[in-house]
């Protein structure tokens, strides 16, 4: 298989570029951008450059999300805060979201975050980990824009393939980082399998009539992870992100729409939790870093090379290809080729 590989400045320039020629200021750009290479790095494609940037720019060049926003507080109190989005892009929104959670987890042990009226913020992994990097156990949560998920026993959808992440810091090992949505799949895997011609899984959706498919261009509806597990978890993050934000859950706004017009806005919820007003950090981090290390050495079953702890696989191909560059293959090359040329961008590494 033929691939071409891009080094992440290289991949990030280009990326803020885009975004720049719609409008975004530099250093929204810049940091949007960031959240995109980051996904590419970690292997999650679903969530990188060619799967989400074009949509991005679109929805900014139509006006649908405000290249800059003005993101106020509806609710605020010394360790929780409610936010107006103000259609932004939503790696701009969480940023902000998740740095006040921050500070005010700093003085008051937590700080918890609810956002209304943004925009998809990306791979839901990075958010967390923004408290991670600073000593403090992280989550993020988000609702749609879109509803593409099947409640359990259900042949259409009725809530959106909500995605959540927890961080965990650690000491001399990677960071404990859960990052999962309540569907078989992302949704966004199902949409490059389509860009690449290949199958998914069966199991993975159903098609319009409800019937399970292989063929990606058929899935309309992603099938809920452990049946009534992920559809019952999805029910609670969706009254997380959309009913406590005042933003509504996804099937609300589908049905009875929603009464600021927004159809397709992403509400968010975000939690930073700071270590040391429980125990000492170096403790917690010593006690984190013997946990990964006893699961770790748990003996694997038939089939598997050893037990990987949640995020693990990602922290070290993001290792491999800060190294080796990201992998990209024709058709993905094309893809960011097009944008480039779309907006007047040059990519560094085509030539063109």
């Amino acid at each position: 298989m033929t691939t071409h590989r891009i080094d992440k400045d290289s991949l990030a320039e280009f990326s803020a570029g885009l975004f720049e020629a719609v409008g975004v200021p530099v250093r929204d750009a810049e940091h949007a951008a960031q959240t995109l290479v980051e996904a590419d790095l970690r292997g999650i494609y679903s969530h990188g450059t060619v799967r989400l940037q074009p949509g991005y720019l679109e929805a900014l060049t139509a006006g649908t999300t405000n290249p800059t926003p003005n993101i106020t507080a509806i609710r605020e109190s010394p360790s929780h805060a409610l936010l107006d989005g103000d259609a932004g892009l939503g790696q701009i929104v969480s940023r902000v979201a998740m740095e006040k959670a921050i500070e005010m987890a700093r003085s008051s042990a937590i700080g918890v975050v609810a956002v209304q009226k943004s925009t998809h913020f990306g791979a839901a992994a990075y958010w967390p980990m923004m408290a991670a990097e600073q000593g403090f156990i992280g989550f993020a949560c988000s609702d749609g824009p879109g509803i593409n998920t099947a409640p359990y026993g259900g042949a259409e959808p009725a809530q959106g393939n909500l995605p959540l992440s927890w961080a965990v810091p650690a000491g001399e090992e990677f960071p404990i980082l859960l990052d999962m949505a309540t569907g078989v799949a992302a949704f966004g895997k199902i949409a490059m399998a389509r860009l690449r011609n290949e199958p998914i899984p069966l199991g993975w959706a159903i098609d319009a009539k409800g019937r399970d498919t292989t063929d990606a261009h058929k899935a309309v509806t992603v099938l809920p992870a452990g049946g009534p597990k992920g559809y019952g978890l999805g029910v609670i993050l969706d009254s997380l992100t959309g009913t406590l934000s005042g933003g509504l859950p996804s099937i609300v706004k589908l049905k009875d729409g929603s009464p600021d017009g927004l159809q397709d806005a992403s509400s968010h919820f975000f939690l930073a939790i700071n270590v040391e007003m429980f125990i000492p950090i170096d403790e917690f981090r010593e006690t984190v870093d013997r946990h990964i290390q006893l699961i770790r050495e748990i003996r694997p079953r038939d089939g598997f090379d050893r037990v990987y702890l949640p995020g693990e696989i990602e922290w070290r191909t993001k290792e491999k290809r800060l190294a080796e560059g990201i992998p990209f293959r024709p058709e993905e090359i094309e893809v960011l080729a097009q944008m480039g040329r779309d907006n007047g961008v040059q990519p560094a590494w085509s030539g063109e």
